[in-house]
């Protein structure tokens, strides 16, 4: 507050830095505008003067306006939430597409493949046991077998199979699919276990798929080990997804409650110009011939309303994490 200068004392004469008393009973009020002395005015009791410094009188400096580095900050912080809300969105419009491709292909496959191995059968029964022609059409045989399961991977990646479904525990499929991957790791890897502390809600979901999906997502941990002394470490556990979380995984999926797995490795990591592309048909960090596998874990879980997501670095391994609905206690009962 700006101290009082002598002129602000209304028709006083007494200096209040000369110390004294102040005046009792009324002052002559402001002059007017033609020289007369205005009606007298109350004089309100003042507290004791007290002693002031010289530079007290001076005017205070104007406050500096708020700084704006916080205001830029929040700036930036929203836009680039923005753009990555729009990539994620803009990443599962992509699969999406690619899936449709990739489901609508495996249909026209998978009809031809019908009348081929068919007519083989057919063909077959009419050849001599033993002979060439008998060989021949048995390789065509194995060929659309082999062809069909592709066709039913491709399937998968889509999101286009068509099972029925019933509640399951996950963390069951879970260690069953961890058993049987065993014998993917190297002779030096760790492998650590932790299950949920609490008992975990069931899942609504085709059992052979996904059990497909984590033994795709524990093979591939294994082998980005190898036969190095990695660990790799699968955790379960009951986790409650709020509107921005479950907006940002490249599915996005309803908030609420969900089963998650995750599986950690210390193995070589992604590249960050190959991690967005994984999960695409046919795409594999590992060479030719590969690639369905991520493919067709992604568009299982799609399917069953879940999701996955993946956290790397280029050596310093990979954290996968796979989501699935809860179900609860009344629809886990029927």
């Amino acid at each position: 507050m700006l101290p009082l200068s002598r002129a602000t004392l209304h028709g006083a004469s007494h200096d209040p830095l000369a110390g004294g008393d102040l005046p009792h009973g009324p002052v002559p009020g402001p002059t007017g505008a033609a020289g007369e002395r205005g009606d007298l005015m109350p004089l309100r009791a003042q507290a004791a003067p007290r002693p002031v410094e010289s530079d007290e009188l001076a005017l205070e400096p104007p406050r500096e306006a708020m700084p704006v580095d916080g205001v830029q900050a929040a700036r930036q912080v929203a836009e680039a939430d923005r753009l990555r809300r729009d990539r994620h969105r803009q990443e599962a419009q992509r699969l999406e597409s690619l899936g449709a491709l990739a489901g609508g292909l495996a249909h026209q496959f998978n009809n031809l493949l019908t009348v081929i191995a068919g007519h083989a059968g057919l063909a077959a029964a009419d050849a001599a046991p033993g002979s060439n022609q008998a060989h021949s059409l048995a390789e065509v045989r194995a060929a659309a077998q082999r062809a069909a399961v592709l066709c039913r991977q491709m399937l998968d990646a889509a999101g286009h199979s068509v099972a029925a479904r019933r509640p399951l525990h996950l963390e069951t499929l879970c260690e069953d699919a961890l058993a049987r991957a065993r014998a993917a790791a190297g002779a030096r890897c760790r492998i650590e276990y932790l299950p949920a502390l609490l008992p975990l809600p069931q899942v609504r979901g085709v059992p052979a798929q996904l059990h497909q999906a984590l033994s795709t997502v524990l093979q591939n941990a294994f082998e980005a080990v190898g036969e190095g002394a990695g660990l790799v470490r699968i955790a379960l556990h009951d986790q409650l997804l709020d509107a921005v979380q479950a907006a940002a995984l490249a599915t996005p999926l309803r908030p609420g409650r969900h089963v998650c797995v995750e599986v950690c490795d210390d193995g070589v990591g992604i590249p960050a110009d190959k991690l967005g592309r994984i999960f695409e048909p046919f795409f594999s960090t590992k060479g030719l011939g590969r690639g369905l596998g991520l493919a067709a874990a992604a568009g299982i879980l799609r399917a069953h309303g879940g999701a996955i997501g993946v956290e790397s670095r280029e050596g310093a391994g990979s954290t996968f994490r796979i989501y699935l609905p809860a179900l609860e206690a009344s629809a886990a009962g029927n």
